[in-house]
């Protein structure tokens, strides 16, 4: 394959989008994570159809209520994911607690990039918003 061939598959690769936190002590830092792998689409498509169910203004206790460990499990297998590929060098410990503390806002970035185009991306991400403004 020559580089122009090259080229036009790699205009079409994800790249890194970043995501502003806050830590407790008001001050913001910006974060930037990478998109998922190839491997990890069936855990996200799967994700979508769990919160398919769950309307943008629905009470977040309905959420709580009706989420399943299979579904927890994948959630929190992406959001650990996505911080292995954006910062490899991370150590574990770090890694787990910044996810820890800011797994809601992390949840909405990561079907942000990785939205595979999919309608469902969006109710997500409204979705999982509700909740992160019911949690403050």
């Amino acid at each position: 394959m020559n580089e122009e061939e090259l080229n036009k598959f790699k205009k079409y690769l994800g790249s890194a989008i970043p995501i502003e936190l806050e830590a407790p002590d008001g001050s913001k830092e910006t974060f930037y994570l990478k998109p998922l792998r190839f491997e990890d689409i069936g855990d996200l498509i799967l994700l979508g159809k769990a919160f398919a169910s769950f309307k943008p203004d629905s009470d977040p206790e309905e959420f709580f209520q009706k989420i399943d460990e299979e579904t927890i499990e994948r959630l929190k297998n992406i959001v650990d994911k996505t911080l292995k590929i954006s910062y490899p060098d991370l150590p574990d410990d770090i890694r787990k607690e910044f996810a820890a503390r800011n797994f809601f806002a992390l949840i909405g970035k990561i079907f942000e990039i990785n939205s595979l185009g999919a309608p469902k991306t969006e109710l997500v991400k409204k979705r999982i918003e509700s909740i992160r403004r019911a949690k403050k």
